[in-house]
């Protein structure tokens, strides 16, 4: 069955910066409807979604019948999946409608509840199906195959049957799958749990800004303005401030991590995997290899003099003796960004994608010009961002834009996801429309790469155009190298829970520590607080080994992106049939129908020398222009 993680597809924002006067404080209303989602297009009305949500309930109960009849005959397979992949765009299509409103104020107990519906809705309906994939895969093998002459129809699902043979082994009776199913509800409140601690119940305190006036400390100020302003002693009081409020709870979000992490090597052991790593990579039918995530880090890890050059440059840019945890995200010699408001980002960033041809753009405008994109921060909005695929309906993108060069990066980024979900919805059947993390950030991070390629060429000021080369470096150490970190904590946290060791507030923060200083070297020097840093990262929470996949895809990504960008016509057709296919195919087969291999050293490292390049390029730059001491 697919993988019920379909709609979050979500980006946190590293780097932004301010220059409207929107602001977190403000209400989704004050906004402009045309910087706002049209949430109409899933449901017009209260009534609308009632009308699905009692539908769907009533549709559920006929999923009993199938408990019976789904090996009787080719035909009784047919309407049994049938009706099973029916009430699953029903139910993506009322999840997506609560996770969005959710996402748009996360203090309405109306939106809580409304989450909370969806979130029981589909335990519920997982539970239904869960004898469902059991069954199938008891079926004798010559039986099906009957089934599949009897019944044309079921050619359909050919592939699907495939790739349920492939999983047998991981796949437990049907008492079991539905016990297992039920579980799930353990893992949802232990994510809700996380969001409210950290959304709801802890309170950032204000702080003062560039002009002395005291400001409310947000999740989206702090990411957005305040780690990165150009005042360092604005950036020292919003890191105490933001994690001093995370430390007081320390030992409440290391307990949830360790149920999290506990509960996910419980599901692995349960199906038969070697670890919690292997259950991620290769289960619900996606088959990738976990030696990957491995590979990675063992080859960022040994090749980590760049990034720590990198930083000496930034501290010698910075003026300082030494880089404090506070200085990391700083910009470029403390001046203030270059201010990008969203029409210009708009226009850019269309002018950029023509090089994936009309089509591709066609999409592109039509997210801006039928409201796929809520823009701006407001009160209590969530303070990342997504793309959040709808088969019946559209994609739906979230941002926190602030007029920023990075901004506009995040909406580039966001709008591949777009471009991905709506090739493959429209080229797809629903049941093969998914695509994995693995491959969803490639169509992402390539978006991102164009725009950066399209900004180095047409930029003339030099000033500007240093500027820009400083934002690439700083999304490629925060992608390549800082998700990679991200990655290590993450599997060294894991394997010490599956050793039986305590996964504690101390002992997380020592693991935490010593990642960070491996990959900063001696170059920065990190304080008490920086010890519960890893509870600021939302994707070690609410989705397990996601993160490894940013960086494995940049690193698919710089080779695309290049060779896009320099009008390479044959793999432009690869690359949009490559965002058609869905979960046709494997995702290691996909990548490798555009050249690259994913299981050998050689894509990363060819990665860690572009940002060499361009980080030579980016120094000589800085010396040119007398910045560096």
């Amino acid at each position: 069955m697919k993988s019920t993680h379909r709609i979050f597809i979500i980006l946190i924002l590293f780097f932004s910066g301010s220059f409207m006067k929107t602001s977190a404080e403000e209400k989704q209303n004050e906004i402009d409807k045309k910087y706002q989602w049209n949430l109409e297009d899933i449901y017009k009305s209260e009534a609308d979604l009632n009308h699905d949500l009692e539908l769907f309930k009533k549709e559920l109960k006929q999923i009993d019948s199938c408990k019976e009849r789904i090996t009787k005959s080719g035909n009784d397979l047919y309407e049994c999946l049938t009706l099973v992949y029916k009430l699953k765009v029903q139910l993506e299509k009322l999840a997506a409608y609560g996770h969005l409103s959710f996402s748009l104020d996360q203090s309405s107990i109306k939106n809580q509840e409304l989450r909370d519906t969806m979130n029981a809705l589909e335990v519920q309906f997982y539970e239904k199906i869960s004898f469902v994939v059991p069954m199938l895969i008891a079926l004798d093998t010559k039986k099906l195959e009957k089934f599949q002459t009897d019944e044309l129809k079921l050619d359909l699902y050919k592939t699907y049957f495939g790739l349920l043979l492939k999983n047998k082994a991981h796949v437990l009776d049907a008492a079991q799958e539905q016990l297992l199913a039920s579980a799930f509800s353990v893992n949802s409140s232990l994510m809700n749990a996380y969001t409210n601690l950290k959304t709801n119940d802890i309170k950032l305190p204000k702080i003062k800004d560039e002009k002395g006036e005291e400001v409310a400390l947000t999740d989206s100020s702090y990411q957005s303005l305040y780690r990165i302003s150009p005042d360092r002693r604005v950036r020292e009081e919003a890191h105490k401030g933001y994690f001093g409020a995370l430390f007081a709870s320390k030992n409440t979000f290391s307990s949830i991590y360790d149920g999290l992490i506990n509960f996910r090597i419980f599901q692995a052991k349960a199906r038969h995997y070697r670890d919690a790593l292997e259950a991620s990579t290769m289960g619900n039918f996606k088959y990738i290899d976990s030696n990957i995530a491995r590979n990675l880090i063992k080859t960022v890890s040994k090749n980590l003099d760049p990034l720590h050059h990198y930083m000496d440059i930034k501290r010698k840019e910075l003026g300082l003796k030494k880089l404090q945890a506070w200085d990391v995200y700083a910009p470029s010699h403390n001046k203030k960004p270059t201010k990008v408001p969203y029409e210009e980002a708009r226009k850019t960033v269309l002018d950029a994608v023509r090089v994936l041809g009309d089509d591709y753009t066609r999409v592109m405008e039509t997210a801006f010009n039928e409201r796929w994109i809520d823009v701006y921060p407001t009160k209590a909005k969530y303070s990342g961002g997504f793309n959040t695929g709808v088969y019946t309906v559209h994609p739906f993108i979230l941002l926190n834009y602030q007029d920023t060069l990075r901004d506009m990066e995040v909406l580039a980024h966001e709008l591949g996801h777009a471009a991905h979900s709506y090739f493959s919805n429209k080229n797809q059947p629903y049941i093969y429309s998914d695509y994995t993390i693995f491959v969803a950030e490639i169509a992402s991070i390539t978006n991102e790469n164009i725009l950066y390629r399209y900004l180095l060429d047409h930029e003339k000021d030099s000033q500007k155009k240093r500027e820009i080369l400083y934002q690439v470096l700083e999304g490629m150490q925060s992608t390549l190298f800082r998700q990679t970190m991200f990655a290590e904590f993450e599997l060294g946290a894991h394997e010490m829970a599956e050793r039986n060791e305590s996964l504690n507030a101390e002992s997380l923060g020592k693991l935490w520590i010593s990642i960070q200083q491996k990959y900063y070297g001696n170059k920065v020097e990190l304080d008490d607080l920086s010890h519960i840093y890893w509870a600021y990262i939302p994707h070690f929470f609410q989705s397990d080994f996601y993160v490894y996949q940013y960086a494995t895809s940049m690193c698919a990504a710089i080779v695309i992106g290049e060779r896009l960008y320099n009008n390479d016509e044959d793999l432009r057709k690869k690359y949009l049939n490559f965002l058609k296919q869905g979960s046709r195919k494997n995702s290691i087969e996909l990548i490798q129908n555009l050249g690259i291999d994913l299981s050998q050293p050689e894509p990363i490292i060819q990665a860690i020398k572009t940002f060499e390049k361009l980080l030579k390029d980016y120094e000589g730059m800085v010396k040119n222009q007398n910045v560096v001491s």
